[in-house]
């Protein structure tokens, strides 16, 4: 990303790439609704109505449509705002109708069956159970979600933190592992960083890996290098190969050290001394 990409993260971050332009439409129909359904229609109040409900519901199904949001939760609380104001506008233009309506000889209920009075609280007994349906429906998904299995959240929302991606980059982290010693504590890692930061993306050679003389390439189209220190990780040339590539590009290190010696372990005072004195500088 470029500086003003960085800058300008929160019109686009909370959506979905293919979806990078919708705050900026949003606010197209933001601006619609207050300000632009104004221009020449100050004779005709339906008119404005009208306008306004054509827009709410154009946005309404294109919602449904691309579903913009990279959550869910936003996704859906979005659905009902867009319901909600179809509703105001559907309760206002029949209002409204109902006023132009009314004569000396004829009344509102001879044409809706109900009285003005009426109508307002039918289409407001009505948004009200909607609005609360939609509460529940939002509670039920905040409960769903907070009951999976535990997530990585931040502090400042509660909230999973939302994931990107360079486009250089096709994985978020790299494992570099020795097999003799930290194979299967690789898997551990990448399947648990799976499932408690969604979305995660996560390369490791037994599952990734396509063409090992390539093994320099994998590291730069990761965004961080995870070195999983075990024994006789520094004697393996194609852990030092991927260590290299990452000091040479500068990559953000991981370190996760292995201390049980049953389990391919050694102190961490040995794994210094097992590395390279030129990488000890970058490594530790």
């Amino acid at each position: 990303p470029s500086p003003l990409s960085r800058a300008t993260d929160f019109l686009w971050k909370e959506y979905e790439e293919r979806a990078f332009y919708w705050e900026p439409l949003d606010l197209v129909r933001k601006l619609t609704l207050t300000g632009f359904v104004l221009i020449n229609t100050q004779g005709s109040k339906q008119l404005r109505v009208i306008i306004a409900l054509l827009v709410s519901m154009l946005f309404l199904t294109l919602q449904y449509v691309l579903s913009p949001y990279k959550r869910t939760l936003d996704g859906r609380l979005a659905m009902f705002a867009h319901i909600g104001l179809v509703l105001v506008y559907l309760a206002t233009l029949t209002i409204n109708s109902c006023s132009l309506l009314e004569t000396d000889t004829q009344t509102c209920g001879d044409e809706f069956g109900l009285s003005q009075l009426g109508l307002s609280y039918m289409f407001l007994s009505f948004s009200t159970a909607l609005l609360g349906v939609g509460l529940l429906l939002v509670a039920w998904l905040v409960y769903t979600a907070a009951s999976r299995v535990p997530t990585l959240r931040l502090v400042a929302n509660a909230m999973e933190p939302v994931l990107t991606l360079r486009p250089q980059h096709e994985w978020h982290v790299h494992v570099s592992h020795i097999w003799s010693s930290g194979q299967d504590q690789a898997a551990n890692i990448k399947r648990n960083l799976q499932l408690m930061l969604p979305g995660c993306l996560v390369f490791l050679d037994v599952d990734d890996l396509r063409d090992a003389t390539r093994l320099e390439d994998y590291v730069d189209q990761s965004a961080a290098l995870l070195l999983f220190l075990s024994r006789g990780f520094f004697k393996s040339r194609n852990c030092l190969r991927e260590v290299r590539r990452a000091a040479a590009t500068s990559k953000p290190l991981i370190l996760v050290h292995e201390e049980n010696l049953n389990k391919g372990g050694l102190p961490l005072e040995a794994s210094v001394q097992e590395c390279p004195v030129e990488l000890r500088g970058y490594v530790f």
